[in-house]
This record gives structure tokens, sequence and C-alpha cells, in this order.
């Protein structure tokens, strides 16, 4: 029976992602999805906290706002990645985004629990610099 279902499951993988020669070769295989599964993961659960938080601290209404200024700013951070990945190596740029990503995630945790800047805090106001520093 385990040998049925083993067999299974080895002709649908092989049929996506071909055919795995070794164990080394299963091993990368297994620890690159299970990174990237965890970064989808994230990517979901941060993207839905991160309307709640800009709800609950600047309002619903400014929205449209947000997105576009997201826009805007997303263009130049992407032109400023791809100039520091032509000028260091992609590891360490990579090494240095997580860093950043790191630290932000302390930094705003930190603000996050401050009873007068945090969510502890239940007035909406367009001028909560935290809810539209998150939002970006």
């Amino acid at each position: 029976m385990f040998d049925s279902v083993k067999q299974f499951f080895i002709k649908i993988a092989q049929s996506l992602w071909g055919k795995i020669e070794s164990k080394q070769e299963l091993r990368k295989f297994l620890s690159l999805a299970f990174i990237f599964f965890a970064i989808i993961l994230v990517y979901w659960t941060l993207r839905s906290a991160k309307d709640s938080v800009f709800n609950a601290t600047v309002g619903v209404d400014n929205i449209p706002m947000a997105k576009i200024f997201s826009a805007v700013f997303v263009l130049p951070l992407v032109i400023f990645y791809t100039k520091i990945t032509e000028i260091f190596q992609r590891e360490k740029v990579f090494y240095a985004m997580m860093a950043i990503y790191a630290l932000g995630a302390v930094a705003f945790m930190i603000f996050f629990m401050h009873p007068e800047y945090g969510l502890a805090n239940k007035t909406v106001s367009s001028t909560r610099v935290i809810g539209w520093l998150w939002y970006w």
C-alpha cells in the first residue's frame, strides 16, 4: 500500500519537475521549495495585515491615495535595486535586503506596541504616519 502511494507521488513529481537524479539534488529541491513556501506564507500574511493596520490607523477613505503613493514609491526602489545589483554581488544584496527587512520588522513591532503611536491608539486619522509607512 505504501509503495503504491509513494510511486503515485513520484510520478506526479517527475511529471511536474523532472527526474531528480541524486539525494543531494532532492535535498536542494526540498530546501528551496520550503523557502519558497515560507516566502509566500509571509507575503500573504503581511498583505492582509497591511490593509487591516492601514484601516485601523489611517482609515478606509485614504486607501486610493495610498495605492497611488505606493506605485510612485516603488518605481525608484526598483531602479535603485537594479543599480545596486549591478554594482554588488547578488548574494550580498540579498543579505543586505534581508537585514533591512528584519530591522524594519523590529522597528514596526516596537512602534505598534507604543501606546500613543501604535495600535492601542484607536484614533483613525490621515496624519498617523505609522499607518502610511506600514502600507508601503
